[in-house]
């Protein structure tokens, strides 16, 4: 089962009484939502606590990476990600 492609949808709305209210508006996108498509019509759901232009542009710079590599193997997918992306920011910080 291979990975076909990753989508992500930003997540926007108020914060809970007692949030971040004074620092977030409603209209601002701090989770994202990511959903893994295999080539077997499979979807993996995630999500992230990060801007979605963020995500999407991550994405962006992972998919050569990710593209058909098994989607069983989630450890070894990540380690080859982190591997390739380690000298583009502090660390890895893409793949953080």
């Amino acid at each position: 089962m291979r990975i076909r492609e990753i989508k992500c949808a930003g997540l926007r709305g108020a914060t809970p009484e007692g949030g971040w209210t004074n620092e977030l508006r409603p209209e601002d996108c701090v989770h994202t939502l990511i959903a893994v498509h295999t080539d077997q019509g499979l979807v993996g759901l995630g999500s992230v606590f990060s801007n979605d232009q963020l995500v999407r542009a991550a994405l962006a710079v992972l998919e050569p990476l990710y593209r058909a590599e098994n989607a069983l193997e989630p450890e070894r997918v990540t380690e080859t990600l982190h591997q390739n992306t380690f000298w583009l920011g502090r660390g890895g910080s893409i793949t953080h």
